[in-house]
C-alpha cells in the first residue's frame, strides 16, 4: 500500500509580502510536491483606490507576487508538482465562471 497513515508532509504559510519563490527551498522532489492555494487573497491581490467619484472605489487584480511568483509557479509545474486552488465561497456555477475568468485574467490559465 502506497498510501500510509502517517506520511510525512509539510505545510507553508506566506507572509503578505513573499512570494512563491520563497517556497522553493522548501520544495524537495516537485514530482511528491502538491501546492495548495487559496484563490482570494492569496493567488490574488486586490488593490482599491479611491476614484475621483469618492462613493466608487476602483479595483485591480494581479497575482501576489507579480511575475516572479508566476514563473516560480510554472517553473514547479513543469517539474512534476500538482497544483490546486481552493476558495471559501459557497460553490456554484457563477462562482466557478468567476474563478476561470480571474485565473485567464492572471494568465495560470495552462
Amino acid at each position: 500500500d502506497k498510501y500510509k497513515e502517517g506520511a510525512p508532509s509539510r505545510c507553508r504559510i506566506l507572509a503578505k509580502e513573499a512570494t512563491l519563490k520563497d517556497i522553493m527551498g522548501a520544495v524537495k522532489d516537485p514530482k511528491t510536491t502538491v501546492i495548495a492555494l487559496d484563490f482570494d487573497q492569496t493567488i490574488t491581490l486586490v488593490e482599491k483606490k479611491k476614484t475621483y467619484n469618492l462613493k466608487k472605489l476602483e479595483k485591480t487584480m494581479t497575482m501576489r507576487g507579480g511575475a516572479e511568483s508566476k514563473e516560480t509557479l510554472e517553473k514547479l509545474v513543469s517539474m512534476g508538482a500538482k497544483c490546486c486552488i481552493a476558495t471559501a465561497q459557497t460553490p456554484s456555477v457563477e462562482v466557478m465562471q468567476n474563478l476561470v475568468q480571474e485565473v485567464r485574467h492572471l494568465g495560470l490559465a495552462k
